[in-house]
């Protein structure tokens, strides 16, 4: 039966994805010129020349706006457009909270892409595909500078795409009262996810209209972005659509829908007090019960996204800590992340990695002391046990039936004679935190815009970090070419386990020089709990065990 019901999603998202309202072919690509205008099946676009030599396409449609009857439904097709469509600057960002400030920004018509090719009259490209981070609840494909694509297209030779989804509650929401009728992905409630699967087919319909391979494509996200690619590895619905994968400090988490059930409810107990329907939530879920799916529906459906937001805590950083993947059985298998660790997934090419100190941008929000001890051991640690979890362990789960690539990006930490290339004060509280590794990947000099860039990207450390990010992109462009990150002229970066001494390969540099290492063993958090208490005073064990989950059995 679940075989049935999968084997009927499947077919019905297909459908939708790739059954265009228009009808056109997308044109072959032979080179544009000074005039980028491209038809795909929608219709028309035209875009631009940048001055970098690059054909950029931006606020590409993919999908019709979410809005109305669509919100809390499967994505369906753009019904497309008369004449030219302008796509010369980015659209959409879905609705969510601005970090530092709290302001509610964004709009449900969100579902837009944007693609970035070298003006060459070069076809067959191999195709890159970025999904942003935010916790699932802020960012977008135009956030930051960060992510722009063109000079990673123009290095590379390559296409890249950038896409926007939907987020937090517009992205993962469920309730009985919204699950009705016998279509599976419109009672999914893992809309984002649907969303990132849209898009993959809007690129497999028309990418060869850019002068792209739709057989070369790789999917590759940071943070959330890299959740989300890793739950495509285990989704049913993703087959044929990507062909290798990169995932950048990511990790797993998924719900039941027992448990996205009740998280909807108190959700709506809230909006119920919100809209003066109760006068507390004690009382709301009584009232709850007592209404028809109809009335829950009504109810939710006449919400202005506003409205819904505000019932969140965005935090300092925006994120609402809300938006989970949901173990629907038809997006994602009953058992959710258990695939994944099972090793089973689509046997393809992956890179997997982390940065040495993920934690410490978190810290640094919420913690003054960053010179402490304290404060650098629990960045040590906690970004160790991410290791552990998000890498080295899926790197083993996969390693038997997929060629998996491990890094470690450790520029910005001190080095064993305590020495940054940020300086002392960034060195000690910042180091390499996350998300620092995306500029260096993609080619671009800005990192969280004007907030970290001059504080991070100095002229003193320039040298080594561009000779840093070059080889950097050198590896990506090669794994995304071929699935595999080497060639002779860099140095090896062997599979995880194809050599017991170089497990994984650590990008480095001083402020002048590369510095390459590679990693020699596994990381456990057995192991984490034996560094713990060797080397911290007592009155530090106890409180890191506790926060790592290490008091039992370790």
């Amino acid at each position: 039966m679940l075989r049935k019901k999968i084997v009927c999603s499947w077919l019905t998202f297909f459908l939708l994805a790739t059954c265009q309202h228009s009808t056109l072919p997308p044109s072959e690509y032979r080179g544009w010129g000074n005039s980028p205008l491209v038809l795909v099946r929608e219709g028309w676009l035209r875009g631009k020349v940048e001055p970098s030599g690059v054909y950029s396409f931006k606020g590409i449609p993919y999908a019709s706006p979410p809005l109305k009857n669509l919100r809390w439904k499967a994505p369906r097709p753009h019904p497309g457009w008369e004449g030219i469509y302008e796509a010369e600057s980015f659209r959409g960002t879905s609705p969510q909270f601005l970090p530092l400030l709290g302001w509610i920004i964004g709009d449900e018509d969100c579902l837009y892409l944007n693609i970035w090719r070298p003006a060459t009259p070069d076809t067959n490209l191999p195709v890159y595909v970025w999904i942003h981070g935010g916790g699932n609840s802020i960012g977008s494909a135009h956030y930051v500078p960060d992510y722009y694509g063109e000079n990673l297209a123009k290095k590379g030779n390559l296409i890249f795409v950038s896409l926007n989804y939907r987020l937090g509650p517009f992205g993962w929401f469920t309730h009985p009262a919204l699950r009705k009728g016998t279509n599976h992905l419109d009672n999914s409630g893992n809309y984002g996810t649907l969303d990132i699967l849209f898009a993959l087919h809007w690129i497999q319909s028309n990418i060869i209209a850019f002068g792209g391979n739709p057989s070369a494509v790789t999917i590759a996200g940071e943070s959330a972005g890299g959740l989300n690619v890793l739950s495509l590895l285990i989704s049913p619905l993703s087959s044929g659509l990507f062909h290798r994968a990169m995932v950048q400090s990511g990790y797993t988490a998924m719900i039941s829908l027992e448990q996205a059930d009740e998280n909807a409810s108190k959700i709506i107990a809230k909006l119920l007090v919100k809209k003066h329907k109760a006068r507390s939530e004690t009382e709301a879920r009584k009232l709850l019960s007592t209404l028809s799916a109809e009335e829950i529906e009504s109810f939710l459906r006449k919400l202005s996204h506003r409205e819904i937001l505000s019932v969140f805590k965005g935090g300092t950083l925006g994120m609402t800590g809300e938006a989970n993947l949901i173990a629907d059985g038809t997006v994602f298998p009953p058992g959710g992340f258990d695939a994944l660790k099972e090793g089973k997934i689509f046997s393809i090419p992956i890179i997997l990695g982390s940065n040495k100190e993920e934690s410490k941008i978190f810290l640094s929000f919420s913690r003054k002391d960053w010179r402490s001890l304290s404060y650098q051991a629990e960045a040590r640690f906690t970004s160790l046990r991410w290791k552990v979890l998000y890498v080295d362990t899926i790197a083993e789960a996969l390693s038997s039936n997929s060629s998996v690539y491990v890094y470690r990006f450790d520029w910005g930490a001190e080095d064993t004679n305590h020495v940054s290339p940020l300086g002392e004060k960034e060195g000690k509280r910042l180091g390499a935190f996350h998300s620092l590794e995306i500029p260096f990947w993609l080619g671009n000099d800005t990192i969280q815009g004007i907030f970290f860039t001059p504080r991070i990207f100095t002229k003193a450390n320039e040298k080594g970090r561009t000779a840093l990010s070059t080889l950097m992109m050198n590896y990506l462009i090669q794994f995304v070419r071929t699935g595999n990150p080497n060639t002779e002229n860099l140095p090896p970066w062997p599979s995880w386990r194809s050599d017991p001494q170089r497990l994984g390969i650590l990008f480095d540099a001083d402020r002048e020089n590369l510095r390459i290492h590679w990693q020699t063993e596994v990381v456990t958090m057995e192991r984490i709990a034996q560094m713990i208490k060797q080397e911290l005073p007592p009155e530090l064990q106890t409180p890191l065990l506790q926060k790592l989950g290490l008091t039992n059995g370790f």
